[in-house]
């Protein structure tokens, strides 16, 4: 992976994650010229180069609104919007602004829906005995379509899902961006952690689409899940039989073995803080959260419970997580229909997740999808 910041993995990643996920090159090369000289891990000198981004990008879309210009103007509040994310992603989550930076820009990406071509409308799933928030991101034309359910990473959120979504309007599918448990809104201002058993929220959104029979085909929808979402995709579509096809995008077969793999190695490719770790998992100690994450598993005969049509996505050069674990979750599934897919660094993809050119993935997925839901 090309690093923006030699030697500094995790804001390597983020700032690449910040061009894919909704942002622009040049916007996201003025944060990274922003952060010359700074001291690599000064949680201070990234927000505030980020902020001033975002609050640049959002002046711009209130602009260009009132110009009339609504389109440009909604290219603005979403760029804004995951500038905000970036932000505050390095702030302990006991920091105010961190708060403060993710309402504001949910608050933004809201500004974004309404004026977006496709349309993008906020939803409530009903999980429990309340609701998680969504994004539902609809191809242009109107009838009944495909539905997708997004589940985000163990840092990511649902707006980082917009250019997939977008990719998948294209084709003609319809997609369900989710904050589920221990992720965005859902773990900062509801209270819900993460959870091991990720069919349950997952079977919820599933829930929620086939409650749009007038819009989503209830007999076509399918899962992705990026990076701790692709865990948490193949232990769904194990436990959900009505997917009609699931994802993988970023395997990982044991994240508690993971995260002790991390734990060990100081200066590892570890792209959070341990704060952030006790803040999705609801503990209190680094203890509690192994004692969690050791439940995100795949052993024990999970993995060959899956028989819906399948994809892995996995870079060859991944530092997370190895591409061992993408081969061995291909191997084991059951499905008859499954496709492993390991980028090479010499396409482009390498990194996790195809942090270093989304773009691959978002073809990839879209393409594999509208075979298998669009034209059957």
């Amino acid at each position: 992976m090309y690093e923006l910041f030699p030697g500094d993995y995790a804001w390597s990643q983020a700032a690449l994650r910040g061009i894919f996920s909704g942002g622009t090159p040049g916007e996201v090369l003025r944060a990274v010229e922003r952060l010359a000289g700074a001291a690599p891990g000064d949680g201070e000198a990234w927000y505030a180069a980020w902020d001033a981004v975002g609050a640049a990008a959002a002046a711009r879309g209130e602009r260009n609104r009132a110009d009339g210009h609504g389109l440009t103007a909604a290219t603005a509040f979403r760029s804004a919007a995951l500038y905000a994310q970036w932000a505050v992603a390095f702030l302990a989550p006991s920091d105010p602004r961190r708060l403060d930076g993710t309402r504001r820009s949910v608050e933004l990406f809201g500004e974004y829906a309404t004026l977006a071509d496709p349309p993008v409308e906020r939803c409530e799933v009903p999980y429990q005995d309340g609701s998680f928030p969504a994004w539902l991101v609809r191809p242009a034309a109107s009838g009944v379509v495909p539905g997708v359910v997004f589940i985000p990473g163990w840092d990511s959120t649902k707006e980082q899902g917009i250019n997939l979504a977008l990719a998948l309007a294209a084709r003609g599918m319809a997609t369900l961006l989710c904050d589920g448990p221990g992720n965005g809104e859902a773990v900062a201002f509801r209270g819900l952690p993460d959870r091991h058993d990720y069919e349950v929220p997952g079977g919820a959104a599933v829930d929620a689409l086939r409650a749009m029979p007038d819009r989503i085909d209830p007999d076509r929808i399918a899962v992705v899940g990026l990076s701790l979402g692709g865990y948490r995709a193949a232990r769904f579509a194990a436990f959900d039989h009505r997917l009609a096809a699931a994802v993988v995008w970023g395997a990982i077969w044991d994240f508690g073995a993971a995260w002790r793999r991390q734990l060990s190695r100081p200066g590892s490719a570890l792209p959070t803080s341990i704060d952030h770790a006790l803040h999705v998992t609801g503990s209190a100690t680094v203890d509690e959260v192994t004692a969690k994450l050791d439940l995100e598993t795949l052993e024990g005969g999970i993995a060959g419970r899956i028989t819906c049509p399948f994809l892995i996505l996995h870079g060859a050069n991944d530092t997370q997580i190895p591409a061992g674990d993408a081969r061995r979750l291909h191997d084991e599934a059951a499905s008859v229909d499954k496709t492993l897919r390991i980028f090479s660094a010499e396409e482009g993809g390498s990194a996790h997740c195809q942090n270093d050119n989304r773009e691959l993935a978002h073809e990839a997925i879209g393409d594999w999808l509208a075979d298998r839901l669009v034209r059957r």
